[in-house]
């Protein structure tokens, strides 16, 4: 049985959620893919920004 932290579309659909699910110790894993895929976008957007400013120059 895994843990539920939230009912956003639970049970898992899949296998590959199902697993999701076992290892997310403290959230629901979709919350901690959510914050991933943010802090992901952010960290390349920060990457581009200096080049940007440099092409400007």
């Amino acid at each position: 049985m895994y843990q539920v932290f939230c009912l956003k579309g639970t049970p898992p659909e899949t296998l590959d959620e199902q697993e999701k699910c076992f290892h997310s110790k403290s959230c629901c894993w979709r919350e901690l893919q959510k914050r991933r895929q943010s802090k992901q976008q952010t960290e390349s957007e920060t990457e581009t920004e200096p080049a940007a400013h440099a092409a400007a120059r």
